[in-house]
């Protein structure tokens, strides 16, 4: 399993968890199967494409879009 941010940059793998420079990032695997990427205190520069590869499957997509006034 990979994480990757926008189309190339990846972020978390299952062997290595979070990669460094990722403070706010952590991995939920206590289900099984499920690859929960967890952004602690998001800021306007998290909102981007998040994808999941598991395996040799395609990717699952999802844009994260932040709304709201930021301080």
């Amino acid at each position: 399993m990979k994480w990757t941010r926008g189309t190339t940059r990846a972020i978390a793998s299952l062997s290595t968890g979070v990669y460094g420079g990722h403070p706010r990032l952590s991995l939920n695997t206590s289900t099984e199967g499920q690859f929960d990427l967890i952004i602690n205190s998001t800021k306007p520069g998290d909102a981007s494409s998040y994808s999941c590869t598991v395996n040799f499957e395609d990717a699952l997509t999802a844009d994260l879009v932040l709304l709201g006034r930021f301080y």
